[in-house]
């Protein structure tokens, strides 16, 4: 279900001159790669039993959506700002090699968030359902390779906006595990700012710091 939204009101946006600069871009997505220590956050899951993935990807929405600047989507010729933003997320079939992007509504209780994701995981047979919403994130894994730097698609579509979040495959680095992580996302909305913001979030909850919603 779509979650509830505001449509902006230009004249009163601090942000209507940022927004109206990277509007006129051909293509204004940009983004980061950088390494996310994942040493705690390993610990926990193993601890308590959690699926790494899945819970990987509830921190993650659970972290961007504390930031306003990751909420603005382009909707029906407006900017609105989403109240709540869900996952869509790719999960791979072990039989054939090839992935489906399953989206499920958030939940805040990470218990009640996990098993909703594992029951629209496995009932859920299309690769790509028609999901006509702009109130998610597009989160998915190479866990594979530990790469340095990840680039992504997007569709032509200028009103496109919605932030991707990509991880690899994680390494030892001394006494720290790494992950590499990637980010991306429309420059009308969001700033180098708000990606510093959601590392930190981010960082504070994998480590336990950011109050664990179980």
């Amino acid at each position: 279900m779509e979650s509830q939204y505001q449509v902006i009101d230009f004249a009163n946006w601090k942000r209507a001159a940022h927004y109206e600069f990277f509007r006129k871009a051909q293509n204004a997505f940009y983004g980061v790669s950088y390494n996310v220590d994942l040493t705690c956050f390993l610990q926990r899951v193993k601890e308590n039993g959690l699926p790494f993935y899945h819970t990987m990807v509830y921190e993650v929405t659970t972290s961007a959506n504390q930031l306003e600047a990751f909420r603005y989507r382009f909707k029906e010729g407006k900017v609105v700002l989403y109240e709540q933003i869900s996952p869509s997320f790719r999960i791979m079939e072990k039989q054939t090699d090839l992935f489906k992007t399953v989206t499920v509504d958030y939940e805040e209780n990470l218990s009640d968030f996990l098993l909703m994701a594992k029951e629209g995981e496995e009932s859920q047979s299309d690769y790509f359902p028609a999901v006509e919403r702009q109130d998610v994130f597009d989160i998915s894994c190479i866990p594979w390779i530990s790469f340095t730097h990840a680039s992504h698609t997007q569709p032509a579509d200028k009103d496109f906006a919605i932030p991707n979040f990509t991880w690899g495959k994680h390494f030892r680095e001394g006494e720290k595990v790494l992950l590499p992580f990637s980010l991306q996302a429309h420059h009308s909305f969001v700033d180098g700012v708000d990606f510093g913001k959601f590392t930190e979030i981010l960082q504070q909850r994998l480590d336990g710091r950011g109050g664990q919603d179980e």
